[in-house]
């Protein structure tokens, strides 16, 4: 009975692991059409402002970057946003306590994300696009947003809790041989 046990821990250890670590991962080339102008990557996008990246936080699926608000031209009103976008070949790449001057659009959801095939760019870099698009206007509300990069995540526990099942299940199958015998 005991060997049966163990048997059957050890195939759940190693499916678990297996199911975690080993996944098929599809991949896509970025293709960008044409570059936009400034006015109108402004009228396509949901938000426009600048800010600087104070967290990033990337799990299996996404990543979450979380901007303090310095200026805005178009769709927010908050000092804080953040933006959620999934790991491609068309994702930009930030950088954690850079500023960027950020095109982001809805993708459907209520969630704002922003790729290589906008015009976001660092800001040192956008002189010509904060020319065109003059004074932003500050921030209206103020928020605080950091803990909405922090998440429980039960898909990491799940392994973890089946493996003290089986524990708690074996010391009680073991304790109830011992008082049979």
């Amino acid at each position: 009975m005991v060997k049966k046990l163990s048997l059957v821990f050890t195939m759940f250890i190693c499916l678990s692991t297996f199911a975690l670590t080993v996944k098929p991962s599809v991949s896509y080339a970025c293709k960008c059409v044409e570059t936009k102008s400034v006015e109108k990557e402004l009228e396509l996008s949901d938000a426009v402002f600048n800010g600087k990246i104070i967290e990033m936080k990337q799990d299996k699926y996404s990543r979450k970057i979380l901007f303090e608000v310095t200026s805005i031209w178009k769709g927010l009103s908050t000092s804080q946003i953040v933006l959620i976008d999934e790991p491609s070949s068309c994702s930009m790449d930030f950088n954690e306590g850079q500023e960027y001057l950020v095109y982001a659009k809805n993708n459907g959801n209520d969630v704002l994300t922003s790729n290589i095939c906008d015009r976001t760019i660092e800001l040192i870099s956008a002189d010509k696009d904060l020319l065109l698009l003059g004074e932003g206007r500050a921030p209206t509300e103020i928020v605080n947003l950091e803990n909405e990069l922090k998440q429980f995540n039960l898909i990491f526990w799940i392994p973890f809790l089946g493996i003290a099942v089986l524990i708690i299940v074996f010391i009680w199958k073991r304790k109830r041989m011992e008082n049979i015998q």
